[in-house]
């Protein structure tokens, strides 16, 4: 278990929990956003530990995924197209400065490492979808996937893993619980623990307000 778990659960005086949690294979903040609240529940933890847990683990997550995309903007071009996108002051040092005209790559990928193919993957069946009124008590970011939503991450599991084979995969997923809950089903269902995972709040649910409510037309 590296130090930001263990500074996280101090800081939430749930250090008592660290052999449990250990032995459910959490070893930094980012693995606790795999789990289930069962999981967490199973070892000792009530519903307010859990959240508080998850809401930190979150907020680590993110701060973290910030601070990697600021390395990466801060990093060199090492592209074969140096010229294309740096100035050079003189003819010996070149400053790599971003090209106004383009958008920024995501994670500082420069040149050509581009993923080959990409894959959507919807979130699993919610409690929204089955009753729209449940948003006006519970916040959209904390809705849980249904039993069928479950089955259909098991199912989208299966087929990905059967689909992509032995090549390489990247998930890039939304820090909101019904997107967690469906990617934990499906690195579960087939069997790809070992692919590299990654949150991005930029592709999480656009909110509204109280414009999200049913009942306005």
């Amino acid at each position: 278990m590296d130090a930001s778990l263990k500074k996280i659960l101090e800081s939430l005086d749930l250090s008592c929990f660290r052999p449990a949690l250990g032995d459910l294979g959490l070893s930094s903040p980012e693995d606790v956003t795999f789990l289930l609240d069962e999981d967490l529940r199973q070892v000792g933890l009530n519903l307010v530990q859990v959240r508080k847990l998850q809401s930190r683990a979150r907020q680590w997550v993110k701060e973290d995924v910030a601070q990697q995309a600021a390395v990466a903007t801060d990093a060199p071009c090492r592209s074969t197209h140096r010229k294309r996108c740096c100035e050079s002051a003189n003819e010996d040092e070149r400053i790599a400065k971003p090209r106004l005209s383009e958008p920024p790559r995501p994670f500082g990928m420069c040149g050509r490492n581009f993923p080959r193919r990409l894959i959507f993957i919807r979130h699993g069946e919610s409690e929204a979808n089955v009753n729209r009124k449940i948003t006006a008590t519970v916040p959209d970011h904390d809705l849980h996937l249904t039993e069928r939503g479950r089955q259909q991450a098991a199912e989208a599991g299966q087929r990905l893993a059967s689909l992509v084979g032995e090549g390489s995969v990247r998930f890039t997923y939304s820090p909101y619980t019904r997107a967690r809950e469906t990617l934990n089903g499906i690195l579960r269902a087939g069997a790809v623990e070992k692919w590299p995972c990654q949150e991005d709040v930029r592709i999480r649910e656009q909110e509204f307000g109280n414009y999200d409510s049913p009942e306005i037309k």
